[in-house]
């Protein structure tokens, strides 16, 4: 090969190659594209909330008295974990404590308990710190403290304390820092100080995701969540061990109809069969369910609509009517469980406005839930006002409950002790203040997560103080004398509703529904599935998986258009021709469903001379074609075009119609004219020859005479 050739040859190589890198650039992206799934569209896991698996360094299972009290030690207990890329040598754990305390809210809220941010000392007295040794990366040890309270570096007034555990190690470079620190708030309410009682009530929310798709799971993360180690089990587990610390739970019906579901059986997206009842999910699915059945015996349910379905956003998009059906739904679920419960309005955050709380009237709730940060009364201008505030939801007034999801609600990745802490803390504050309302109401986020060391941290037990009374909810939703509040909606609020698309696809399954209920003769169950669709698919949980949950809520619209598109009206083949001023033709209707239809038939033309009379409702059995005639009445000559529709049970068109072409004539009325002139004709020319018969035979019977 000559050297121009082989110069030709790499030159050609090498535009090759560049051409081909962004087609295999394209290649690579679409391989590694999620699929969309199975039959349904919907994605086929569901999206979790975003989750830090990184174990913290040091971690408190125990703190005991949660409340000090003075004679009476203080014990910690927990565990120290190498969480760097090096050993730690000779690593020493004591405690911390701020020596004067925090005496107010104001205080509470900014302070935060960060060790770096508060004035501290260091309890490193012989016999007061522990030494753990040694510890290689990724490995763990347990410790536990124990120090009189006559040894604590405090100053022993009343108010809230900050306890902090640190872990000082030997590392590579030979030095000895910090490397690992925990706080948590320790208040004291002294025996010496005036104080009056505060009522605590208690909120306990089970809310999920439901990945269901129009026929089948989009996956079986519900059931994951449900069994051991998962954060349903966990909430139900921890609210059972409530002992005689009164709950107020917090429940979508919709989870606890997806337990009963999945524990018969379920289907699931991509499988052919079901699940059966004997796979491990749907056993956890079960279990779940009879284990949250029991923990709701004695204690008071408050029940979210089906779905837990997002009030702001739908009131704001003008969709207040698809909050009727989850609320029938709730109902019948909670019915059919035996369960009692108090109907509930919880927005989003418990952040409203007015548009909100009327739209939510079509909920029909006993009582309602807001935080205070949306509340604006001249009493709750500082931090402690009343609990109990009336709401005015649509035309009437209701008990509502006020919360602060700011000061007593789990921070970031604190665990379940540390959250306690918090809420002592705040209950502290409040019995130390002649001025603060006696009564707390402590509603935790609905993606409240129990870590795994709840159990060891003892938490409803450690809410008993003299200074505190654990109640229900139900004893703070007195009615409360005054006018209903003015209400605060931040804009930044509004900006998190669930997203346009995601509300569009909520009013298309609640047309296409409607349609399909209107043809079914037997439309209950359907109307069923489509309540809980609708509860399902405008859910508060998507506010954070908002594509997630439009895609469910797309497969039940897409579900609603097949069935639609299976019931169809053919015309008959051809020009139909039609002689007179009335005539008859027919059509064939089509049930391609499983069940029964009814439908009536409109036609119309685009010639007004023809009239086509509708036709009574028909009923159509199941995979059955009918043929339906159709009256005509018609004035004049020419050909018309003709659009016949099926119509429901409201009388709105649907589907597709079908078109056709009618001729119509006045032949009919000429023949007989016609003929009727012949006849006159004939008899008249019959006539006229007998009567010249006759008279030539007279003229003849004369000539011979």
């Amino acid at each position: 090969m000559s050297r121009v050739a082989r110069t030709r040859t790499v030159v050609l190589c090498a535009l090759v190659l560049l051409l081909s890198l962004p087609l295999a650039a394209t290649f690579a992206g679409t391989s590694a594209s999620p699929a969309a799934g199975p039959a349904t569209g919907a994605p086929t896991t569901t999206p979790q909330a975003s989750a830090d698996d990184k174990v913290p360094p040091i971690t408190v299972h125990n703190l005991q008295p949660s409340t000090l009290r003075e004679g009476q030690s203080l014990a910690v207990t927990g565990a120290v974990r190498n969480t760097s890329n090096e050993r730690w040598g000779d690593i020493q754990v004591n405690l911390v404590f701020s020596e004067t305390p925090l005496t107010s809210a104001d205080a509470l809220t900014s302070a935060r308990p960060d060790r770096d941010q508060l004035a501290v000392r260091q309890l490193l007295e012989f016999g007061r710190f522990r030494d753990l040794g040694g510890l290689e990366p990724g490995n763990e040890r347990d410790f536990s403290l124990r120090v009189p309270y006559d040894a604590l570096p405090i100053s022993g007034a009343s108010g809230v304390y900050v306890v902090g555990v640190e872990a000082r190690a030997t590392v590579t470079d030979g030095t000895r820092p910090t490397v690992a620190t925990t706080t948590a708030f320790l208040p004291m309410v002294g025996s010496d100080q005036p104080s009056h009682r505060v009522d605590l009530a208690m909120l306990w929310p089970l809310t999920n995701r439901v990945p269901w798709a129009q026929t089948a799971y989009v996956d079986q993360s519900l059931g994951t969540d449900m069994a051991a180690g998962g954060r349903l089990r966990a909430l139900t587990e921890m609210g059972a061990s409530s002992g005689n610390v009164p709950l107020s739970w917090v429940v979508d019906p919709a989870v606890l109809a997806a337990a009963a579901d999945l524990a018969d059986g379920y289907p699931l997206a991509g499988r052919r069969d079901e699940v059966p009842a004997t796979s491990d999910t749907a056993v956890a699915a079960a279990s779940w369910l009879a284990a949250t059945r029991q923990a709701f015996a004695g204690d008071e349910v408050l029940a979210l609509p089906y779905g837990d379905p997002d009030v702001a956003s739908l009131a704001h998009a003008d969709l207040a009517e698809a909050l009727t059906g989850p609320v029938g739904a709730a109902s019948a679920t909670l019915q059919e469980l035996g369960i009692s419960a108090t109907r509930l309005l919880w927005p989003a955050e418990g952040m409203a406005d007015q548009e909100t709380l009327d739209a939510g009237s079509g909920l029909t709730p006993q009582s309602a839930l807001l935080a205070r940060q949306t509340v604006v009364r001249p009493d709750d201008e500082e931090p402690g006002g009343p609990a109990a505030v009336p709401i005015q939801v649509g035309d009437r007034d209701i008990a509502g409950m006020v919360y602060d999801r700011g000061t007593v609600s789990p921070r970031g990745d604190e665990s379940m002790l540390q959250w306690r802490q918090q809420i002592l803390a705040v209950a502290a504050l409040r019995a130390l203040d002649p001025d603060a309302a006696g009564q707390l109401v402590i509603a935790p986020p609905r993606t409240l997560t129990p870590d795994s060391h709840w159990a060891e941290a003892d938490f409803f037990a450690g809410l008993r103080a003299p200074w505190l009374r654990t109640v229900p909810a139900g004893d703070l939703r007195g009615a409360p004398d005054g006018e209903p509040p003015r209400l605060r909606y931040p804009r930044q609020t509004r900006r998190q509703e669930l997203s346009a698309a995601t509300l569009d696809a909520v009013r298309d399954l609640l047309t296409s529904s409607q349609t399909l209920t209107g043809v079914l003769s037997e439309p209950d169950a359907q109307q069923q599935s489509t309540d809980r669709a609708v509860g399902i698919g405008a859910s508060v949980e998507w506010r954070k998986a908002m594509s997630f949950g439009r895609s469910l809520t797309e497969s039940h619209v897409r579900g609603n258009r097949r069935q639609i598109a299976a019931i169809t009206v053919e015309p008959p083949a051809g020009l139909i021709t039609l002689s007179g001023t009335e005539g008859r033709f027919p059509v064939t209707i089509t049930n391609g469903l499983d069940q029964p239809i009814t439908v009536s038939i409109r036609g119309s033309a685009g010639d007004t001379s023809l009239q086509i009379a509708e036709v009574d409702p028909v009923t159509i059995e199941p995979e059955q074609r009918r043929s339906i005639p159709l009256e005509a009445t018609y004035r004049g000559v020419g050909i018309s075009n003709v659009s016949v529709s099926m119509v429901d049970s409201s009388g709105k068109r649907f589907g597709t119609p079908a078109l056709l072409r009618v001729r119509t004539t006045q032949i009919g009325a000429i023949i007989w004219v016609i003929m009727a002139v012949g006849a006159a004709v004939i008899f008249f020319a019959a006539g006229r020859s007998i009567v010249r018969r006759v008279r030539g035979r007279r003229r003849a019977t004369g000539a011979a005479a």
